[in-house]
C-alpha cells in the first residue's frame, strides 16, 4: 500500500447524544429559581479513534485511541431577583 492510500484509510464513525433539561420556578412574588442539568455523551458511547497510518509502524492499521470524551454531567442553579 502506498503512503497516499494510507491517508484515505476508512475511519470509524463518531456519534454522541447530548441532553439538557431545565426547570424554572417562581419563589415568592418576584424572584426566580432555575435548575439545570446537562449531559454530554449521555449513552456513554465509546468512539474509536483513527487507525495508525504510518506504513513503517508495526501497528499500521490498528486503532489505538479513543475519540471524544466519556460521559460528562454538569448541574446548575440560577437565582434571579
Amino acid at each position: 500500500m502506498k503512503a497516499e492510500h494510507a491517508a484515505r484509510m476508512p475511519r470509524p464513525g463518531f456519534w454522541t447524544v447530548d441532553l439538557a433539561l431545565s426547570r424554572a420556578f417562581s419563589v415568592g412574588r418576584r424572584p426566580r429559581l432555575e435548575l439545570r442539568v446537562e449531559t454530554f455523551n449521555l449513552l456513554n458511547n465509546f468512539n474509536w479513534g483513527d487507525p495508525v497510518t504510518n506504513l513503517a509502524s508495526g501497528t499500521f492499521g490498528q486503532i489505538r485511541s479513543q475519540a471524544g470524551n466519556p460521559r460528562v454531567m454538569q448541574f446548575g442553579v440560577k437565582y434571579g431577583l
